[in-house]
């Protein structure tokens, strides 16, 4: 019996959701409607063609679906057309609007690459980009809007956000070394790196962005609103070395100085270890800059292979840091 009725409130509650969905594309028919999905670094490079795109499709009405937590960062864009109050239907309309579909959803866009579904297709378009090394700014420049080179205009930049922060310390460095979608650098590595910049006079933090992130020991927590910490960096001249994640991302389109740190193996075991490194050691933050034609002196990419235990780790970025102070002398 308790099966049954388990059973039986999960049927209501898939149809209650689909007639919803039904009921909502229904009333947004006549509205072009644009889906944000995935990771913060997502966000950040919809927003970076935004305009370029807006411009080729001549698009003047249209409103953009995404989750809550990165209204503020749209914002900080100047967009502000969003539907933040029915992201239950984020990740249900994705499959009823993938490519196959597109004719009969044909005012709803995925904005996400690749646009097929299915598992083998998205292998093969995986291996593609981590043998030849697509950036995440060509991924979307030309995955998701289809643009060309041919619009040089410049690149959609957020505006700094306004920051009450204070930060007594000079000489500061941020340590950002928690990734989801990439090989982690092991915790005593970033050891090794905080010890060492600190006996060259450093102050050392670590970002903290969840509960459950800790400081590398040696390092004074920073826990910052995501959408501030770039107005933070800027403003206490900070260096941060990030590992490849979303925030390296934003931090990129703030111009913060930045290192960001690939982490590779030398001999992955598995398919995600060999897309990891293979993508990681053709990416390039300072090539990205120069292509979206931003200051190239204020990054920097370190390429960290972890499994070689004879590397030296903390030398390698504190010779990163001095380089970007160098550049950047006024």
């Amino acid at each position: 019996m308790k099966f049954f009725l388990k059973f039986a409130k999960k049927v209501v509650r898939h149809y209650k959701r689909k007639f919803a969905l039904q009921k909502w594309l229904q009333e947004n028919r006549n509205n072009e409607i644009f889906i944000v999905v995935g990771g913060f670094g997502d966000t950040v490079w919809f927003m970076t063609f935004w305009e370029q795109y807006k411009k080729k499709e001549n698009l003047r009405s249209y409103k953009i679906l995404t989750e809550p937590k990165y209204a503020d960062m749209f914002h900080l864009y100047g967009e502000n057309n969003l539907i933040l109050d029915k992201v239950d239907f984020l990740w249900t309309l994705l499959p009823k609007t993938a490519y196959s579909r597109k004719k009969k959803y044909s005012n709803i866009h995925p904005m996400i690459f690749p646009h097929y579904y299915n598992k083998k297709e998205i292998e093969v378009i995986e291996n593609y980009r981590s043998e030849i090394g697509i950036m995440m700014d060509d991924y979307f420049r030309f995955g998701c809007f289809d643009l060309s080179y041919e619009d040089d205009s410049p690149v959609k930049l957020p505006v700094l956000a306004e920051t009450d922060v204070k930060i007594e310390t000079k000489k500061n460095i941020l340590l950002i070394p928690y990734t989801k979608s990439r090989i982690n650098v092991p915790v005593q590595y970033w050891e090794e790196i905080a010890e060492a910049l600190k006996k060259e006079g450093y102050t050392v933090y670590t970002n903290i962005g969840l509960p459950k992130e800790k400081p590398i020991a040696g390092t004074v927590p920073l826990s910052v609103k995501i959408t501030e910490l770039p107005a933070v960096l800027r403003k206490y001249d900070f260096i941060s070395l990030c590992g490849r994640c979303g925030l390296a991302d934003w931090l990129f389109v703030n111009e913060c100085k930045q290192i960001v740190v690939h982490s590779c193996l030398e001999n992955p075991k598995n398919r995600n270890e060999w897309l990891n490194t293979n993508v990681e050691r053709k990416d390039s933050f300072k090539i990205m800059k120069r292509k979206l034609c931003l200051n190239e002196n204020n990054a920097e990419d370190l390429y960290f292979y972890i499994d070689n235990a004879s590397c030296d780790y903390a030398l390698q970025a504190f010779e990163a840091v001095k380089k970007i102070e160098t550049l950047n002398k006024n």
